[in-house]
């Protein structure tokens, strides 16, 4: 229930900022952050756009940074 929530209000922020309009497909993957500054790897989750093209897709916000 807790990703649902993130998912949830992560596409109505992009909805509000214009990232993102009420008949978009959206695309929700995950992304592992490297190694860095002495921080650990991270999972966060990607937000994408994707045009009705195929093989075109636009990238939009990286929404969050959550480690799961």
């Amino acid at each position: 229930m807790l990703i649902q929530q993130y998912v949830e209000n992560e596409l109505a922020k992009g909805n509000l900022r214009g990232n993102f309009k009420d008949e978009d497909t959206i695309s929700v993957d995950t992304e592992v952050t490297a190694f860095s500054n002495g921080k650990l790897p991270q999972q966060k989750l990607v937000f994408k756009r994707i045009d009705s093209q195929p093989g075109d897709a636009t990238e939009g916000q990286e929404a969050l940074s959550q480690t799961f």
